[in-house]
């Protein structure tokens, strides 16, 4: 279960955990005839950061007008930028004091 702050974070989330890239990469790191294919080890593999630089922004704004479409939403992509930087890692300071 994820939890999100807004709406726009959580679509964009599901856009990113749907999208083709992922789809390929866990069909290439599972085996489909196992008992479990996806299990926590195997979803927690997924990296939401590295994911949203490498996907292709077209395609999330293709979902992003399906799921406004579909569900009568009104999302743009105007609040991508600060999911990015909510994702984004904050380098720890203190490592520096011992280096």
């Amino acid at each position: 279960m994820l939890g999100f702050d807004t709406l726009e974070f959580a679509v964009y989330s599901l856009i990113l955990l749907n999208s083709k890239v992922t789809a390929q990469f866990l069909q290439a790191i599972t085996f489909a005839d196992a008992k479990r294919t996806f299990t926590k080890d195997i979803l927690m593999r997924i990296d939401l950061f590295e994911l949203a630089k490498i996907i292709d922004l077209q395609e999330v704004r293709r979902a992003l007008n399906i799921f406004n479409t579909t569900y009568g939403f009104d999302l743009t992509m105007d609040a991508w930028d600060k999911f990015i930087d909510t994702m984004t890692p904050i380098k720890s300071r203190q490592l520096a004091l011992f280096g």
